[in-house]
């Protein structure tokens, strides 16, 4: 429950005012209140204000192709499309309707400090689009970072410090900075109305994490902030745009160094329709600051109210204690990549072991380890494991209860089940051969791919201008890397004309089309740049074409085999004079097509002008007919006939088969009505093991986005499955809608243009690579440890990385 209808009042601090007491005092206040406060005469001009959001709207105008070419990496720098982030994943149906712009502290790539988390080149857009662009955010860069060190000084102030506590080189001196444009879209046709009852937002409620950040916006109100996020219900209250000023907000960081004197307050965006933009600027000290309750904040009346909480990382590619692994963003520190904490006596704090961190560290001598301090609100999740924060027994050295706990066989198999991503199982199997012994047990995969099914990506769609690369967001800044690597176009390729054929495991089966001739081949997505390239395909075997009248269908379908995949040709062969259908199987082996298998039935009805293929362990099953399923089975050299279940029947993209981990069965998955039907083919029976009613998912839709009020609403046509019946794409009207079947949730992932309104050729889905591929020791350096051994990558271990 809550309520939002006022708005609140903040204090005006100017710093230019002469009288620095009134300017403490009123701080002061606003930061015990609510955290908010506006600043006034910083000394940026208002033409150049005017500038900086005249040059971030031209590169949110940019057609989405270009904007993509700058997707967010995994330095947390670049853009990052509408619905990438959720804030609130408890009250959110949907990621935050924006798109962002992040842009850090600039640090040539061939500078040590780039290794840093949050530290590196920043990528920006072609001089040829935009040719102002990076000096204009540049400048402004430094301009809101020399505001942030004046605002930072008056709070020192404010909390009874020196005025220059924050000037220090470990603190601001040299600080993390982070810009953020920010573009809200509104309009007519494109305005996002939020809702909170029906978790809708510009962005979901949230408190920032580092000390203050200052935000700069236009004349359009969105802003709200609750002063008690305790309170029931919620009072929501609007914060008014300021012309020349910057609304300046404390983070957790501060919340805590403070001991919880000075607030972090919840806020939010909620959109009326109209565009709106803004300028976040978030700053936080260096990596080296050690963030502990301030001696003016604490007393024997009012002592530290959180223990420190000590982070200590392991490194994955040295198996060293080390801080700077891979930085990720607040949100993923809930998501499994906490591993393991513990009570130290001697430090008075809770140590977690964990393979990521992007928080400030610092040498600690006695450990031998490198320390990251990290915000209390981060680590309630470990205090709560804990119980009622009952220390457990001293350790008389932190490292070596971190040496006992790491060499305890049952407790680390059970730590690396809870990372999150198959790229982290390739970083933990570069530490030591014992960890690549575990990592890669099968039993070990086995119970891992249960935790942790292979994550979709994004997909490939083709609504008849060549296949593009749609990410399915929001997804973990982690994986900006992998997401940037699919989205290459293969389109590009030597200006031929591209079609996706399949896509399973990191690989896409491509067609390449040059007027009469074509090449195919498979392109693996997720390597580099420079090893990026097509692997050609033998041409196609001849065929004789039978005399009298037939109709040909080819299909080319993958299948793991090992680390690698199987092609095989499919050519379906059905008489129109008569009812026999013949099925011939190559399979390519050495660069050559082989015949597989020659099988021919007889079917009672006409066939499907489409047959659909899924392939399944050594079983082919084709949809040749609207109520039979042919079944091939390649190792007996058979044939057989399923027919549906009663009542079911293929009709225009309203059924589909699905892949299933078990070789003998099979999954139907049908629409009809709003109502999804999810069947099971095991032994000689069907088996109805859901049904998912989709009327109020619809309308939830309808009432979020008016692009499903089209004509055809009622109109659900399924255009590709997961498999093991994961999920569904479909197509209503103009939108591509996405159903996660075990979660029951759907949700628009992408929009047609008017022009190619119902145009859609194909999606496939594309996923993560499962099973990663292992790096493996050299053949004379077995007995070495890994400390001392080289390692040998197999070729196509970077396709997780």
């Amino acid at each position: 429950m809550e309520s939002s209808t006022s708005r609140t009042s903040l204090n005006c601090i100017s710093l230019v005012d002469p009288d620095i007491q009134r300017s403490v005092a009123l701080l002061k206040q606003a930061c015990l209140d609510s955290g908010f406060f506006y600043v006034l005469d910083h000394g940026i001009s208002q033409e150049f204000m005017d500038e900086v959001f005249a040059e971030s709207k031209k590169f949110f105008e940019l057609p989405n192709s270009e904007k993509m070419k700058l997707l967010r990496n995994e330095k947390n720098r670049g853009y990052t499309p509408m619905l990438d982030e959720i804030l609130d994943p408890e009250n959110q149906v949907n990621g935050d309707y924006k798109e962002g712009y992040y842009i850090g502290v600039e640090v040539p790539a061939d500078d040590p400090q780039s290794n840093r988390p949050f530290y590196g080149p920043n990528q920006w857009p072609s001089e040829e689009i935009l040719p102002k662009w990076r000096e204009v955010m540049e400048q402004y860069h430094r301009e809101a970072l020399r505001v942030a060190k004046s605002v930072a000084r008056i709070i020192a102030l404010a909390l009874n410090l020196d005025e220059d506590f924050f000037d220090r080189p470990e603190m601001l001196g040299d600080s993390i900075a982070t810009l953020r444009l920010l573009h809200y879209e509104g309009g007519q046709k494109t305005g996002q109305v939020s809702n909170p009852s029906k978790g809708v937002y510009g962005a979901g409620a949230h408190s920032d994490y580092g000390l203050i950040t200052l935000l700069a916006t236009d004349d359009v109100v969105g802003l709200q902030i609750c002063k008690d996020r305790n309170a029931q219900p919620q009072v929501w209250e609007y914060v008014a745009p300021v012309k020349g000023g910057f609304i300046v907000n404390l983070g957790d960081m501060l919340e805590r160094w403070s001991n919880s004197i000075f607030r972090s307050t919840l806020h939010r965006v909620v959109l009326d329709g109209q565009e709106r933009y803004s300028i976040a600027f978030f700053v936080e000290p260096s990596h080296d600051c050690v963030v502990e309750c301030l001696p003016t904040c604490k007393s024997e009346t009012n002592p530290p109210n959180c223990g420190d909480v000590i982070i200590v990382p392991v490194e994955m590619n040295t198996g060293c204690l080390l801080s700077e692994c891979v930085q990720v963003p607040k949100l993923i520190a809930h998501r499994g990549l906490v591993f393991l904490s513990f009570w130290d006596d001697n430090l008075g704090v809770y140590i977690s072991i964990i393979l990521y961190v992007f928080f400030p560290s610092f040498w600690d001598d006695n450990l031998g380890v490198y320390i990251s301090i990290v915000p209390y609100h981060f680590c309630e999740d470990i205090v709560a494991m804990e119980g009622e924060k009952q220390p457990q027994p001293a350790v008389a050295d932190s490292s070596a209860t971190v040496s006992k706990v790491l060499d305890d066989d049952n407790l680390l198999v059970e730590i690396l089940l809870r990372v999150s991503f198959p790229n982290t199982l390739i970083r933990a199997a570069l530490v030591c051969r014992r960890w690549l012994c575990h990592v890669s047990d099968k039993a070990f995969l086995g119970r891992f791919r249960k935790l942790h099914p292979p994550r979709l990506l994004g997909f490939y769609i083709d609504t008849g201008m060549g296949p593009c690369f749609t990410p399915m967001l929001p997804q973990p800044p982690e994986l900006a890397v992998v997401i940037d690597r699919a989205c290459f176009c293969p389109d590009t390729w030597q200006c031929r004309r591209a079609h996706v054929l399949d896509c399973r495991n990191g690989r896409v089966l491509t067609m390449l089309q040059d007027g009469p001739r074509f090449e195919l081949g498979v392109h693996t997505a997720l390597c580099t740049l420079t090893e990026r390239g097509m692997t050609t395909f033998p041409p196609f075997p001849r065929y004789n074409r039978p005399e009298g009248r037939f109709c040909i269908w080819p299909c080319l379908i993958s299948k793991e085999q090992g680390d690698d995949l199987s092609y095989f040709y499919v050519l379906i062969e059905s008489s129109e004079e008569t009812s026999k259908v013949t099925v011939r199987v190559y399979m390519l082996q050495h660069g050559i097509w082989c015949t597989h298998h020659t099988l021919a039935t007889d079917q009672p009805s006409l066939p499907l002008w489409d047959p659909k293929l899924v392939l399944v362990d050594s079983k082919i099953y084709i949809t040749v007919a609207p109520r039979n399923i042919m079944v091939l089975d390649l190792s007996v050299s058979s044939c057989s006939t399923i027919c549906l279940p009663q009542g079911v029947e293929y009709g225009d993209r309203d059924a589909m088969l699905s892949r299933a981990d078990d070789a003998s069965s099979v999954y139907l998955i049908q629409v009809k009505e709003l109502q999804l039907h999810i069947w099971l083919h095991k032994g000689n029976n069907w088996l109805l093991v859901d049904t998912i009613f989709m009327s109020e998912m619809v309308a939830n839709l309808r009432m979020q986005d008016y692009t499903v009020e089209d004509e055809h609403i009622d109109v659900l046509r399924i255009l590709q499955v997961g498999d093991n019946a994961e999920f569904v794409f479909f197509q209503m009207g103009r939108c591509i809608l996405y159903l996660d079947i075990k979660g029951k949730t759907l949700r628009k992932v992408y929009e047609m243009k008017d022009k190619d309104w119902y145009s859609v050729y194909y999606i496939f889905p594309f996923k993560m690579v499962w099973p990663p591929i292992f790096p493996a020791l050299k053949p004379n350096l077995q007995g070495i440890p890994f400390a001392s051994a080289e390692v040998t990558k197999i070729s196509n271990v970077h396709r997780v990385c």
